[in-house]
């Protein structure tokens, strides 16, 4: 626009040097009126081009950025992990049984593979894999051949349950699951501070023989479920009943 506006100031002064003679002829006041009305003219464009004249340009404001959330702390609890050939969906149904009667959360690690050596080996490869927020970590291992069902490691905060020596032959799911709960919900009550209860139906007792095993109960008795309620509490692991699925 104001390239057109210079060629036409250009081309008024051109017609005005062209008629000047003429016009000066005339009367000597002429030529510098009409001067002053290309003037005019080229003023009055140009203000007619401006931004003030369309309006004024309104800048859309821009929406602020939203705020990242703030990351979420680690939650305390059990870490459970399998090393071998663990059936995948006893170690789902174990995870759900312990987290909901252990009243902590109970989070599946991946995998690892079978450590060189029995039960201890197991457990110092446990070690590794332990972090800030594990409470303690529950290792199901499959030692076929070793008839140890298992072993707690208190300074660790790991224990080793053998699932094979506790598998029954001929095999029974219903029952292979309730000794596997069992070995857990002793092994992690242990881990977490507690001791052996001398009452024959808590998970907490002692057994010497699989028959005992089979004969005592899956859960703490009364006394136990409050103990390890007070302890994962001052540890802020306490899952809430209605949070425990």
């Amino acid at each position: 626009m104001r390239l057109f506006l210079s060629f036409f100031v250009a081309l008024c002064m051109s017609g005005l040097v062209q008629a000047q003679e003429p016009v000066e002829a005339v009367s000597g006041e002429s030529a510098p009126a009409v001067v002053e009305a290309a003037a005019a003219a080229v003023e009055a464009a140009v203000e007619e081009s401006s931004p003030e004249a369309a309006g004024t340009i309104e800048i859309p404001a821009q929406e602020a950025a939203p705020e990242p959330e703030p990351c979420a702390a680690p939650v305390n609890g059990v870490a459970l992990v399998t090393a071998g050939e663990v059936e995948a969906d006893l170690a789902a149904r174990v995870q759900a049984y312990v987290q909901a009667n252990l009243f902590t959360t109970v989070m599946l690690l991946e995998p690892m593979e079978l450590a060189e050596g029995a039960l201890d080996g197991q457990a110092q490869a446990a070690v590794a894999r332990k972090k800030e927020n594990h409470l303690a970590v529950l290792v199901l291992a499959s030692l076929e051949g070793n008839p140890h069902h298992g072993a707690s490691y208190p300074e660790q905060s790991v224990a080793v349950i053998n699932v094979a020596a506790l598998r029954p032959d001929p095999m029974d799911a219903e029952l292979y699951g309730r000794r596997v709960e069992k070995q857990l919900m002793s092994a992690g009550g242990i881990l977490l501070g507690m001791e052996i209860c001398p009452n024959p139906l808590c998970a907490l007792s002692a057994y010497m023989d699989m028959e005992r095993l089979d004969a005592k109960g899956r859960n703490y008795c009364p006394p136990c479920q409050d103990r390890v309620r007070k302890i994962l509490e001052a540890k802020n692991a306490l899952l809430e009943p209605g949070a425990a699925q």
